[in-house]
C-alpha cells in the first residue's frame, strides 16, 4: 500500500496543470500577433460568430442545396494554442431526396482573418468532391437576414491529369445563389 501511495506522489508530482486562458477578441483592437502565448484560446465573442452558424437552404425547381455552419475549436499546433473557427459540411440533391450531411468530404474551411466575423462579409474554401477541386466562398450576410453565396475558383496554377485530361470548369454545386436560415 506505501509503494501505491508513493508511485501515485510521484506521479503528481510531475504532472503540470493548468487552466486554459480564454481571449476574447474585440472588434476595436486587434491582438497584438508578436505577443501570442502558448495555452490559449482566441474567439470572438459567440454572438459575432452566431450570426453565420446554422443551416443555410437554397432550392429550385429540382435541387436542394443546403450548408451546416458550425464554430469549433482547433488547435494551432505551431503555437500550442486554440482558436474557434467556423467550419461547415455542405450537401447537394435532388428535391425528392433528402440532403443530409453525411460526407465529411464535402465540407467548408473558414479562410478569413477572425476579425472579419465582425463584419457581414467572410470567406470560406470549399472542396467540390465531384469535381474534385478547391474553390473559394465568399460568404456573405445581408440586410434581411439571408445571406449571398458566391462561389469562385481559386486563382493559380490549374492541373492537367496524368490521362491528359484538364480540370473540370466551374463546380458542381451552386456558384451565386441566396441562401435562407432554416428555423
Amino acid at each position: 500500500m506505501k509503494n501505491i501511495i508513493f508511485i501515485l506522489i510521484v506521479i503528481f508530482s510531475f504532472l503540470k496543470i493548468e487552466a486554459q486562458e480564454i481571449v476574447i477578441l474585440k472588434k476595436e483592437a486587434k491582438e497584438n500577433t508578436e505577443n501570442i502565448e502558448s495555452n490559449k484560446h482566441y474567439k470572438v465573442p459567440d454572438s459575432t460568430s452566431g450570426k453565420f452558424e446554422g443551416i443555410w437552404v437554397y432550392n429550385d425547381s429540382n435541387k436542394t442545396f443546403k450548408i451546416k455552419i458550425v464554430n469549433t475549436k482547433t488547435l494551432v499546433k505551431s503555437s500550442g494554442n486554440y482558436v474557434s473557427i467556423l467550419k461547415g459540411l455542405y450537401c447537394y440533391s435532388d428535391i425528392n431526396s433528402n440532403c443530409e450531411f453525411i460526407d465529411i468530404d464535402k465540407s467548408l474551411f473558414y479562410s478569413s482573418d477572425p476579425y472579419k466575423l465582425f463584419g457581414n462579409k467572410i470567406s470560406f474554401n470549399i472542396n467540390d468532391v465531384e469535381y474534385k477541386k478547391i474553390g473559394h466562398v465568399i460568404f456573405e450576410l445581408l440586410e434581411d437576414g439571408t445571406v449571398k453565396w458566391t462561389l469562385q475558383d481559386r486563382e493559380g496554377i490549374r492541373l492537367v491529369k496524368s490521362d491528359g485530361a484538364k480540370q473540370n470548369k466551374g463546380f458542381s454545386i451552386p456558384t451565386n445563389v441566396i441562401l435562407t436560415k432554416e428555423q
